[in-house]
């Protein structure tokens, strides 16, 4: 399965204040996060993934993620198990002008992970 998220993210979002989105998925293991910040933001668009309290991408704490027309692919082997089945998406943007919108896919496997 293939869940797809757009997060746009208003001028003048500063760290200290991070826009959270909610990414609902579903029970499965997650085998592939993929995402995109198209031509526009240079580097001043940032975004970090939580499990709970749990950061998952990038793996290192407080790194964020940041580009400009780039795509960042993550195969993983992450399972789903427990409720809620949900990553948390934390965004900010330093641009003082222009919102800036980025694109986040998610592959997500159910066939033989669980045994029911």
């Amino acid at each position: 399965m293939l869940f797809k998220y757009s997060i746009t993210t208003a001028a003048n979002t500063p760290s200290t204040s991070k826009k959270k989105t909610v990414l609902k998925l579903l029970r499965g293991k997650i085998t592939q996060v993929i995402v995109v910040f198209p031509p526009g933001p240079s580097g001043l668009l940032h975004l970090q993934i939580f499990r709970s309290t749990r950061q998952l991408y990038p793996i290192n704490e407080d790194g964020d993620l940041s580009g400009d027309n780039i795509r960042f692919v993550f195969p993983d082997d992450y399972f789903l198990i427990a409720e809620p089945y949900q990553l948390e998406a934390y965004t900010w943007n330093e641009d003082d002008t222009f919102s800036h919108t980025l694109e986040i896919y998610i592959s997500l496997s159910k066939s033989g992970v669980f045994i029911e």
